[in-house]
């Protein structure tokens, strides 16, 4: 099986895509492996994803300016502005220098940045007007992958859960299936 530069940046983007795709609460590099391995595989059979792909994915990665990176978990308490400014900036500098091991152990979170979290999930410009419980529920679905969520899940998290499924079916941000 032969790694060609279209199927590294293929892989790269979808690495982007499933740590975006985990929210606000971030991505380590161990659920990003499962990821690729259930999503990416698929398509890929032939991948498999050793110690050399996953030094590549991570040297892709820690170049990448769409993602931050924080021990685990992400600095959530931290108020000041410039004390969260300081911690990335040192866990950037950091995180040049280690290993895809080294972070898998450490536990490091990705977390995409706003404009690449949205963009996967599909808000754009003429989709901003979203209300804050129709963003939740496309995280909630977008976190649930190929699985999908239940509407009945979603109506005991949401009220009117059935207007904002229907907001959302009606911009393409999400599609309904009956399940069997």
């Amino acid at each position: 099986f032969e790694l060609t530069t279209y199927l590294m940046d293929d892989l790269i983007l979808a690495s982007l895509r499933e740590i975006a795709l985990d929210g606000h609460k971030g991505c380590t590099l161990s659920s990003l492996w499962s990821h690729l391995e259930s999503e990416y595989r698929a398509q890929h059979s032939e991948l498999n994803l050793d110690v050399f792909l996953k030094e590549a994915i991570w040297k892709c990665l820690k170049l990448r300016t769409e993602i931050s990176f924080h021990p685990s978990p992400p600095p959530s308490n931290t108020t000041n502005k410039d004390e969260i400014k300081q911690i990335k900036n040192l866990t950037r500098g950091i995180i040049q220098n280690l290993s895809y091991e080294q972070v898998e152990a450490e536990n490091y979170v990705f977390v995409a940045k706003e404009k690449l979290w949205k963009s996967t999930l599909g808000i754009t410009e003429k989709n901003l007007n979203l209300q804050e419980n129709q963003v939740s529920i496309l995280e909630i679905v977008g976190k649930s992958r190929r699985v999908g969520v239940l509407q009945k899940d979603l109506s005991n998290q949401f009220t009117s859960v059935f207007h904002h499924i229907k907001a959302l079916l009606h911009r393409k941000l999400i599609i309904k299936d009956t399940v069997a």
